[in-house]
């Protein structure tokens, strides 16, 4: 998975992002289902 640009191999990710009462949740994943980075950010409704 990924494709060969201006002499740079380009990666293949997904990302997850999961809007919950209290908080924002992003995921981002490889293409073996491997978690690379996330991002919690805790959220207040009002």
């Amino acid at each position: 998975m990924g494709a060969q640009r201006n002499g740079f191999k380009r990666e293949s990710y997904i990302l997850s992002v999961d809007v919950g009462i209290t908080s924002i949740r992003c995921h981002i994943y490889d293409k073996n289902a491997v978690i690379k980075d996330r991002a919690p950010k805790k959220v207040s409704l009002s």
